[in-house]
């Protein structure tokens, strides 16, 4: 964008700047006869003040060329503003980037006519990438800026996962969707990702030992209760259990189920508390 004064490293266009050149001349022109007065101003006013010690000059006469000198310093103060201000005009005719980049979009065409404030071009530096995205407000608790893991997947990355940490955490909760938002920070030197990417985010939230884990197919939901079927004696029966962490296509059973119990894993949609189950090995 135009209007930002830094330095400056790579050139991007050049606009039609005869009207910027001659504004520029007409500054530099104005300040150096601004200079000139001033100058002759202080040598006036120092004569009439010698003169005036001397009894040869009135405190009129003195009074007058005092004020004729600091008028002369205001209108050179006002003709190196003016010449500033022409300089930042005439500079940002030639626009430039401010970052070392690659052009990823042209906003205009050659000779299209532009105006202060107007994109021409879209610069993007790609050797860091930041990956934004949200997070169920339960879990916002458990996360900290600099300290929770982070594992990023995306088909940009093929079969590769990338390890991070949550680099910043928003401090608001979207209210339509009670989710907060998260940053991650990542090197990009290898180019694998590129701006409008979706990727894949696991947080690591919690972490139990010994956890009883199933697969989340197996819960039949009834709003928000959770039941599975467990076999005993070759009858299936309903049980209610409480879901803990959720992981991708598997779930933490906090009760309700313990380790080595029998789990219908299919079939069980029409299934009823007491049916009798027989069991079949998995490819049959």
């Amino acid at each position: 964008h135009l209007g930002v004064r830094r330095p400056l490293v790579l050139r991007l266009a050049v606009i039609d700047h005869a009207v910027y050149r001659a504004r520029l001349d007409q500054a530099k022109a104005a300040e150096a006869m601004a200079e000139a007065q001033c100058d002759d101003a202080k040598k006036e006013e120092k004569r009439i003040v010698s003169l005036f010690k001397e009894g040869a000059a009135t405190e009129q006469m003195r009074d007058k060329t005092i004020t004729g000198r600091s008028v002369a310093e205001a209108a050179l103060q006002q003709a190196k503003a003016l010449l500033e201000l022409a300089e930042i005009s005439f500079d940002e005719s030639t626009p430039s980037s401010p970052i070392d980049g690659m052009v990823i979009k042209k906003h205009v065409d050659e000779r299209n006519i532009v105006s202060p404030g107007m994109p021409l071009l879209t610069i993007e530096n790609s050797s860091k990438v930041k990956i934004v995205f949200s997070i169920s407000e339960r879990y916002l608790t458990r996360v900290v800026e600099g300290k929770t893991n982070v594992r990023i997947s995306s088909d940009a990355l093929s079969d590769v996962s990338i390890d991070a940490v949550v680099s910043k955490l928003y401090p608001a909760v979207d209210p339509a969707t009670r989710t907060g938002t998260a940053e991650v920070l990542l090197d990009n030197v290898n180019g694998h990702f590129r701006t409008g990417n979706f990727v894949d985010v696991s947080l690591d939230v919690a972490n139990v030992d010994g956890a009883v884990v199933i697969p989340l197919s197996a819960i039949v939901w009834q709003g928000q209760e959770a039941f599975i079927f467990v076999v005993e004696g070759g009858k299936a029966h309903r049980r209610a259990v409480r879901v803990g962490i959720r992981e991708q296509e598997r779930c933490q059973i906090v009760n309700g189920l313990q380790p080595n119990e029998m789990l219908v894993l299919e079939g069980f949609r029409n299934l009823l508390d007491g049916d009798e189950v027989a069991l079949q090995e998995r490819g049959r």
